[in-house]
């Protein structure tokens, strides 16, 4: 059985093994990703296509914010994205809105109602992993704090550790959260993760930090 002293070996032989584990689905990895007061481990973004402009930049918390509210409310007007997002109508248009419908990630709709671009950001999914050597709770409260972006959240774990966490899967079922150990043949999946998808503006933040070209 293979044992690890540190968690940044454990991490380095769990993306190493990361094309096994997503196998013929397209990915983009993104390790130690700071979103708010948390940091994952490791974030990957899958995809079917590359649907999105090439030369997006990083976002910012107010692009962020108005891409969710659009992904969530479906078409606004300015007035009421603006009442939502906290800004006022001018300040909208020369501040945040513009970048993001200069960039294609926004349209004006013929009666002049702003909603996301048709087929922008649809095709792709979020996955993270926190990665603990023996502390699994601490992990699956992380990972539970992951499901405010992510498709799925999984706590990885020696496979030595694995079985401690595996005895107490009912809380990891009931959370959502998946379990993975590292073992010698490769990755294990103990408890498979549950899809989540009622997201905040952290979506699009890690989105855009994962596939920003600064």
């Amino acid at each position: 059985m293979r044992t690890y002293d540190l968690e940044s070996t454990l991490l380095t032989d769990f993306n190493r093994l990361m094309p096994d584990f997503f196998g013929k689905t397209k990915h983009i990895l993104k390790s130690e990703l700071t979103v708010g007061n948390s940091t994952a481990d490791l974030v990957a973004l899958t995809y079917s296509k590359v649907n999105w402009p090439v030369q997006i930049a990083s976002l910012s918390i107010k692009e962020c914010v108005l891409l969710s509210i659009l992904r969530r409310q479906g078409s606004l007007c300015l007035d009421e994205l603006a009442a939502m997002s906290g800004e006022n109508v001018r300040s909208l248009i020369v501040g945040p809105l513009s970048r993001i419908e200069e960039w294609g990630l926004v349209r004006r709709c013929r009666d002049g109602r702003m909603a996301l671009s048709n087929g922008k950001r649809k095709t792709y999914r979020i996955i993270s992993f926190e990665a603990k050597l023996t502390k699994w709770k601490q992990a699956l409260r992380q990972a539970i704090n992951y499901k405010r972006f992510s498709n799925k959240s999984y706590v990885v774990l020696p496979e030595s550790s694995g079985h401690n966490a595996y005895r107490n899967r009912m809380v990891f079922e009931e959370s959502g959260i998946g379990l993975v150990t590292m073992t010698d043949s490769g990755i294990k999946q103990l408890v498979p993760p549950k899809e989540h998808n009622d997201h905040d503006w952290r979506r699009e933040y890690v989105f855009s930090r994962i596939i920003g070209s600064d």
